[in-house]
């Protein structure tokens, strides 16, 4: 009897080991470039600051952001946070990774699973299927 508790121990310890070590192939599979959610946001407040610079609050940070309007995509980018902001949607934001502050490279419209998300977050009552 005790052999065979001792056994069914090693056999338990042994896949609980191999099942823990594994790794799986599925937390990259279809994985889409906004499905890291740390630079999707909703914007807020659009805001010119001078001539040629634009600043955009978002809801989920404090950290200013801003837009170089002499740069070439900017227009384009500005039209997609201008459009997100007046139908409610979630952006993907790219910054500059080179200077310590927000400074906005690039602007996509996030998929709808995020906006949707995010507007379920702000419901108060209870969220319907």
């Amino acid at each position: 009897m005790k052999k065979k508790e001792l056994y069914f121990g090693i056999l338990i310890i042994s896949m609980c080991s191999i099942a823990c070590s594994r790794r799986t192939a599925s937390s990259t599979v279809g994985k889409k470039k906004d499905d890291d959610n740390r630079n999707v946001f909703y914007p807020t407040r659009i805001t010119a600051v001078s001539d040629s610079i634009v600043g955009i609050a978002f809801f989920q940070t404090a950290v200013p952001y801003f837009l170089n309007m002499k740069e070439p995509k900017s227009k384009k980018n500005l039209k997609i946070i201008t459009k997100a902001h007046r139908d409610r949607a979630m952006v993907y934001v790219k910054v500059d990774q080179t200077i310590p502050y927000g400074k906005i490279i690039g602007i996509e419209l996030a998929s709808a699973y995020y906006t949707e998300a995010f507007r379920r977050s702000l419901h108060t009552g209870p969220i319907k299927p």
